[in-house]
């Protein structure tokens, strides 16, 4: 069973990531963070609530399918795309350098300590999740511009960046 839920975590994965690339340009990179951020945040919810509620295990097989699909959507890709539309040239490279670094290594410690913490305080860790992923959500709304059709140069002009 393991196996086969691990083949459904990488299709659903693989095939939201190809649904955004060919959402990107349409819906715009900002609108496709904010839709990950709140359907991970709902998914991470819903995970929750369906282990609470004793509602078995396939609901939260869905519930964790919709957030991993919502991280495809957005979370997965774009913020690769994003970033050297958001600073000079120049710093591309040791800005991608430092989010690579910073990425994989809270990436390693999350993938590290969940399962510890899952065995230690149930699915109720997706509350924490959930509340993150909001902020995040505030946080994308209040400060990252939306680059839909521009270049690089005129999103620096929009956003004052210099």
């Amino acid at each position: 069973m393991a196996v086969r839920l691990t083949l459904l975590v990488s299709l659903t994965n693989l095939l939201t990531t190809i649904v955004s690339s060919r959402m990107i340009e349409r819906a715009g990179r900002r609108a496709l963070l904010l839709t990950a951020q709140l359907g991970m945040a709902a998914s991470a919810f819903f995970v929750v609530l369906a282990t609470h509620a004793g509602l078995g295990p396939i609901f939260v097989v869905v519930a964790l399918m919709l957030f991993v699909g919502s991280f495809g959507v957005g979370l997965g890709s774009i913020p690769w795309l994003i970033l050297p539309e958001l600073v000079p040239a120049y710093a591309v490279g040791p800005a991608a350098s430092y989010c690579t670094a910073i990425n994989w290594g809270f990436s390693f410690v999350v993938a590290l300590i969940l399962p510890t913490v899952i065995g230690l305080l149930g699915y109720d860790i997706f509350v924490l999740f959930g509340v993150f992923l909001l902020g995040f959500a505030a946080l994308t709304r209040a400060f990252v511009p939306e680059t839909k059709g521009l270049t690089p140069e005129e999103v620096a002009l929009r956003n004052g960046f210099q």
